[in-house]
C-alpha cells in the first residue's frame, strides 16, 4: 500500500519549506526514524524523519524544490499495518473501575454523596475570616464556622 510523506510543519509560522538534499533515493528501504530529507524552513535547515517503514517508490519534489506545508513530497510502499489513517476516529478506551469508582452508581453529572459515621468539629481561628459560602458548607456538615 502507498503511503505519501507530506512536507511537515517544523516551526510554528512555517508555510513551505525547500528540499535542501534527499537522505534517500528511489528504491531504497526505510525504516520509521530514520533521516530522509533536509529541510529548509523560514528560520532553520532541519532534518525530516520518517514513520513508517516500507521501500521509497517516488520522490516527488526534487533537490532546490519547494513544497507547502501538507504537499505530498514522496511516497513509500509499506505494510498497511503501519499505514495510519489521519481520517479515522481515534479509539476511545474503555473506563476502568479506578476511572469511575468501582461502586459508583451516580449518573455522570450527579454528586456522589458519602455517609460519613463520624464527624468531627473543628472550630476555626478567632479572627479568621469566613466567607458565607464557607460558613454555610461548614454548617451543613456540622462544622463550628464561628467567625
Amino acid at each position: 500500500m502507498a503511503i505519501e510523506i507530506t512536507m511537515p510543519r517544523l516551526s510554528d509560522t512555517m508555510e513551505r519549506g525547500t528540499i535542501i538534499k534527499w537522505a534517500v533515493r528511489e528504491g531504497d528501504e526505510v525504516s520509521a526514524g530514520d533521516v530522509v530529507a533536509d529541510i529548509e524552513t523560514d528560520k532553520a535547515t532541519m532534518e525530516m524523519q520518517v514513520f513508517d517503514d516500507g521501500r521509497v517508490t517516488r520522490l516527488l519534489v526534487p533537490e532546490g524544490g519547494t513544497a507547502e506545508v501538507g504537499e505530498v513530497i514522496a511516497e513509500l510502499e509499506g505494510d498497511e499495518a503501519s499505514v495510519i489513517d489521519d481520517d479515522a476516529p481515534a479509539p476511545t478506551p474503555e473506563p476502568t473501575a479506578h476511572d469511575i469508582g468501582a461502586t459508583d452508581t451516580a449518573a455522570p453529572h450527579e454528586p456522589i454523596v458519602v455517609e460519613a459515621e463520624s464527624v468531627v468539629t473543628m472550630p476555626l481561628e478567632t479572627g479568621t475570616r469566613v466567607s458565607p459560602v464557607a460558613r454555610r458548607l461548614a454548617e451543613a456538615h456540622g462544622l463550628d464556622a464561628a467567625s
